[in-house]
């Protein structure tokens, strides 16, 4: 009886720890497909600020063409434009 016993509370503990091990395997699972989905959202995100940038840079060049317009945050700034006459050369 007491053998019984000891092979119930053995078998037991068994499962116990092999559930303790799928569980912190599904953990570990669940954690990679967030980080995985963070790291799509961040270049999703840095692509979609370099295309804006880029965009932004060809508007104002676009208008200094047509406008005469000082360029400020483009930071491809033509060679052409004088800054202190405030015209171009």
């Amino acid at each position: 009886m007491n053998n019984k016993k000891l092979k119930r509370n053995g078998k037991k503990k068994v499962e116990k720890y092999c559930n303790e091990k799928k569980l912190k395997k599904e953990k570990k699972k669940k954690k990679d497909i967030k980080l995985e989905k963070k790291k799509k959202i961040d270049i999703w995100i840095a692509t979609a600020t370099l295309t804006l940038k880029i965009v932004q840079c060809e508007l104002i060049k676009f208008l200094e063409k047509f406008v005469k317009i000082k360029p400020r945050s483009c930071q491809l700034k033509d060679e052409r434009y004088d800054d202190e006459d405030n015209k171009y050369n």
